[in-house]
């Protein structure tokens, strides 16, 4: 899991691991990037990617989580009537996201995919 403390100088550090892991992740797939391939993009030492985050996928699980929250506070913004709309898929999909260990916000997300799926087929569905 990421453990990043609440000062400033963790967090930079996890954004420059963040943002090196999205570097590496445009040049080759997830599986094939390796710590220090994070490492050299970030320009943190080894020492400073531990002390943040155990290994790589607990990278990809921060910034998943920041794309989480960030459905939820859109959905959050809603007027009732729209998040009345979107709350049965919601909550439909809190046991897939629990069972994926998505956490709390995971719901959201995989609710505005399916709904993004379910519509993208429909527009382009031949029939």
């Amino acid at each position: 899991m990421y453990h990043i403390k609440n000062d400033k100088r963790a967090q930079a550090s996890s954004e420059l691991i963040c943002a090196g892991l999205l570097a590496c992740m445009k040049e080759k797939p997830f599986a094939r990037i390796t710590i220090t391939d994070v490492q050299h993009a970030s320009t943190v030492s080894r020492s400073t990617f531990y002390r943040n985050f155990d290994c790589l996928e607990d990278v990809l699980a921060l910034l998943c989580d920041r794309g989480f929250q960030a459905v939820f506070t859109a959905y959050n913004a809603l007027p009732a009537e729209e998040q009345a709309y979107f709350q049965p898929t919601i909550d439909a999909m809190a046991s897939e996201a629990s069972d994926l260990g998505l956490g709390e916000n995971g719901k959201y997300a995989l609710a505005w995919i399916k709904l993004w799926v379910e519509s993208y087929n429909a527009q382009t569905d031949d029939g």
